[in-house]
C-alpha cells in the first residue's frame, strides 16, 4: 500500500507533462486495483498541485490535464513556489509554524479548509 502512495506521491512531485501522462496511467492501473482489494473503502481523496509557479503556462496546462481526469477532484487551492517553504524545510519545521505570514502557509491553511470541506 504505502508503495503506490510513494509512487502516486512521486508522480505529482515530478515537473514533466510525459509525467502527468505517467500518473493518468497510475490511476486506471492494475496497483490501484489490488490497493482496493486490500482496502475497499480507500478513495483518491483529489490531487493538490503544489510547486506552482502562475507565471508559466506551464501550470495552466498542467491542471487543464489533470481537470480532464475523469472521477479525480482536482482541489481548487495550489501551493505556489515559496522560500518560506524552503526556509521551514532547512529548519525542520512546518511553514505554518515557521513562517505562518507566509503566501504558502496561507494557501495551505487554505488548502485545509477546502479538504475539510469536502469531507
Amino acid at each position: 500500500m504505502n508503495e503506490i502512495r510513494s509512487e502516486i506521491l512521486k508522480h505529482l512531485e515530478k515537473n514533466s507533462k510525459a509525467d502527468l501522462g505517467e500518473l493518468a496511467i497510475l490511476l486506471g492501473t492494475d496497483e490501484i486495483s489490488v490497493a482496493n482489494e486490500i482496502a475497499p473503502d480507500l478513495k483518491l481523496g483529489g490531487i493538490v498541485i503544489t510547486k506552482v509557479d502562475t507565471r508559466k503556462n506551464y501550470f495552466k496546462q498542467t491542471l487543464e490535464t489533470l481537470k480532464e481526469l475523469d472521477d479525480v477532484k482536482v482541489f481548487d487551492t495550489y501551493i505556489r513556489v515559496d522560500s518560506g517553504i524552503e526556509w521551514s524545510q532547512d529548519n525542520n519545521a512546518p511553514v505554518i509554524a515557521y513562517k505562518k505570514s507566509s503566501r504558502s502557509a496561507k494557501e495551505y491553511m487554505e488548502l485545509t479548509k477546502e479538504i475539510a470541506a469536502a469531507l
